[in-house]
């Protein structure tokens, strides 16, 4: 029987991303290659690794060979491919094929609301999977996994994950004061400017020294913040904080609040059920269509201002409720697929 290996591409590598790799390096044969500098807005210092190499900086040709020799080392390395945009696809695709190897996909559902893009992507996907014999996709959540299913018929649902090992539980503070987070790029997608019209709407009632909202990112309405953080004192902005930080200081909250318009995941949900938060989502995320229950894991909230009000609102009022939902968000946390252990532990058995 042919031993497992994976040869691991994609643009740009991100602290989850980290943790799944490195679980699947504990128990197969793994290289990581990356092609591209870091993304906007999410300034990640992360280091090469023994076998974790970024060739953003060779040229064309520099980044094939490199290719070539990799494949020739791990000879019975099967092909991992993050995303259907990365950069030299048909290289590498091609490289499969010569030197007969699998390959597998690892997608979130296009991006794409307007109606002819996603058919343009649909037709993209299936001229890739059908001329160079895709063996299965890996889909980012039961949304992406029902889309990808009209493509092939091997999909598997592989959420993004984190290593627990991490990350501290939160302890509410004495003075039972409610510390809500929000974790993100600062642009409109991401709801910043929904969340801080909440925000004032709440410090303007009878709410206002029963909780502090903490705000970590960067992005195009990092002013609007900054001055939002200058007017009230129980409104911190903490700017970009490296992995070592940010868990720390999710584990200093009780409540993650992503008001996103559209999200193909949000890796932070992760981070702060394994930190045991409880969470505001935006209805629209892949992620509450995934395994999110209303009043379980957290609260649901549409695109308005008064509906993440009123839900920041039920938080403060019901803090015993709130602790209840983080521990079950921890719980389930340790046994789904969000774990980085159990995630590599599925990928593997099924490639």
């Amino acid at each position: 029987m042919k031993k497992k290996e994976i040869i691991f591409f994609s643009n740009v590598l991100n602290p989850y991303q980290k943790d799944f790799l490195k679980e699947i390096s504990k128990r197969i044969k793994i290289y990581s290659i990356f092609n591209e500098k870091k993304i906007k807005n999410s300034p990640w210092d992360l280091k090469d690794g023994n076998n974790i190499k970024n060739i953003s900086s060779l040229n064309y040709i520099d980044r094939k060979k490199f290719y070539i020799k990799i494949i020739k080392k791990y000879n019975s390395g099967n092909f991992l491919l993050g995303g259907y945009k990365i950069r030299d696809i048909f290289t590498i695709l091609f490289l499969s094929k010569k030197y007969d190897r699998k390959i597998y996909f690892f997608l979130e559902k296009p991006k794409n609301n307007i109606k002819m893009g996603l058919l343009l992507k649909k037709i993209y996907l299936r001229f890739l999977l059908k001329i160079f014999r895709c063996n299965g996709i890996f889909a980012v959540g039961k949304s992406a996994k029902d889309y990808y299913k009209q493509i092939s018929n091997k999909v598997y649902n592989l959420p993004y994950s984190v290593n627990p090992n991490k990350y501290k539980k939160t302890i509410l503070n004495k003075k039972k004061i409610l510390k809500f987070i929000f974790i993100g790029q600062l642009i409109n997608r991401k709801g910043i400017n929904t969340l801080g019209l909440a925000f004032e709407k709440l410090n303007n009632s009878n709410y206002k020294n029963k909780f502090i909202l903490n705000i970590v990112g960067l992005g195009k309405q990092k002013y609007y913040i900054k001055q939002l953080s200058l007017k009230h004192k129980n409104l911190n902005y903490l700017g970009f904080l490296d992995q070592k930080k940010l868990s720390n200081v999710i584990s200093k909250n009780q409540v993650l609040i992503l008001p996103s318009k559209r999200e193909g995941w949000g890796v932070v949900v992760n981070e702060a059920m394994a930190s045991g938060l409880a969470l505001i989502l935006n209805k629209n995320m892949e992620i509450t269509k995934d395994f999110f229950t209303n009043k379980v894991h957290g609260l649901i909230i549409n695109n308005s201002k008064d509906s993440l009000y009123e839900k920041m609102k039920y938080m403060i009022k019901n803090i015993n409720k709130v602790t209840i939902m983080g521990k079950k968000n921890y719980n389930f946390f340790l046994k789904s697929k969000l774990n980085s252990k159990n995630s590599a532990t599925f990928f593997i058995s099924k490639i």
